[in-house]
């Protein structure tokens, strides 16, 4: 998918907060397919099982170019930081959130200490 792509429907509606993955992830949710009984789409269950394979690209231009062009619509953002590193990549402070999940991030028994950055 192109950051156009991605951008587009934010572009089109303004949201006032929208979310900034703040670095690429690996995103594995596939574990979640053996444990519905039974799905309501035919596609769910081969979307669930391809996540195994599946890394969720937001690179340092996108991420900038997300912020630049959202902003023109006076939108602000919500910074999702799934691993150490994504602290790294901020560069002012607003909502930080950091979800901490094995396959996803960062392990539970980590411990955040977060500094919020101002210009």
């Amino acid at each position: 998918m192109t950051i156009d792509q991605r951008l587009e429907a934010a572009e089109s509606v303004a949201p006032e907060v929208a979310s900034m993955n703040m670095g690429s992830l690996n995103f594995n949710i596939s574990a979640a397919a053996s444990s519905v009984p039974e799905f309501k789409h035919a596609w769910e269950k081969p979307y669930l099982e391809n996540t195994k394979d599946f890394i969720l690209t937001n690179t340092f231009t996108q991420i900038e170019q997300g912020i630049e062009r959202l902003s023109k619509n006076g939108t602000r953002f919500e910074f999702e930081c799934y691993d150490i590193g994504h602290l790294y990549n901020l560069k002012i402070g607003l909502i930080i959130q950091s979800f901490l999940n094995r396959n996803t991030g960062n392990s539970c028994h980590l411990t955040y200490k977060v500094v919020t950055v101002s210009k």
